[in-house]
């Protein structure tokens, strides 16, 4: 069955950390574009190699927003990112969807632990809202966010204004390259897949969300299927460049 596509108009796009813009559209028929916390759009472009899609996480902190938003890094070889810088205001693209199961359930854990890389963290800001009361129902949270280097920390202020208004709800910054900051207590040198291993998640008490790099994901998946998790208690989505 062939995609209902539709045009958005391009608003404005900006830096949001080194060589990450976040894009800002609107429909062009001005329609609404509500979403799923979680969910994706898909784009749809065509260059001189033909037609082809890229999937895209909403980034809009409140899913009613009128203006959908993304975050997407630039890859020197990426079809897609090329495609999408080249948008100025104004232009359109054809899209698709929301689409994704990506998305939060009706369901209590004990705790939640979202772990993401770079643009991975996306969807967990678009889940803030809806985190902010299960919190408050007493849910412990964990943001894992893991980057190269500190400038590079995409919804850092976000995510650490959320832990600051919340007791049970802590943000992990993880940089790969680089010491930490003295000043960032949340923060350390290393992979967030050593973070998740200091969490020691447990598969009675915890669901884990993992978004971004493939082997990051793989990886997390591995470690938590030795420790008895089944896949009803592990999210997972790969950020692929092509």
């Amino acid at each position: 069955m062939a995609k209902t596509t539709f045009d958005l108009v391009l608003r404005r796009h900006a830096e949001e950390v080194p060589n990450v813009r976040r894009f800002t559209f609107q429909r062009a028929d001005g329609a609404p574009l509500p979403f799923v916390p979680g969910q994706f759009l898909m784009l749809h472009y065509e260059d001189a190699g033909g037609a082809f899609q890229r999937s895209y996480s909403l980034s809009s902190l409140v899913a009613s927003e009128p203006d959908p938003e993304m975050v997407v890094s630039f890859v020197d070889d990426g079809r897609g990112c090329r495609a999408l810088w080249a948008l100025e205001p104004g232009d359109t693209v054809s899209a698709s969807g929301p689409y994704g199961r990506f998305t939060l359930r009706d369901e209590t854990p004990k705790r939640y632990v979202f772990v993401g890389t770079g643009t991975g963290v996306a969807p967990y800001r678009t889940m803030l809202p809806e985190l902010a009361a299960r919190a408050a129902a007493g849910v412990e949270i964990h943001v894992v966010e893991g980057v190269r280097r500190c400038e590079e920390l995409l919804f850092g202020d976000d995510f650490r204004a959320f832990a600051a208004a919340h007791p049970n709800v802590t943000f992990h910054a993880c940089y790969s390259r680089e010491d930490a900051p003295v000043d960032e207590s949340d923060a350390m040198r290393g992979y967030v897949t050593e973070r998740l291993r200091q969490l020691a998640p447990t598969p009675d008490e915890d669901i884990v969300y993992l978004c971004g790099n493939p082997a990051m994901v793989d990886d997390s998946v591995a470690y938590l299927l030795e420790h008895q998790f089944s896949p009803r208690n592990i999210r997972r989505e790969k950020y692929i460049s092509s």
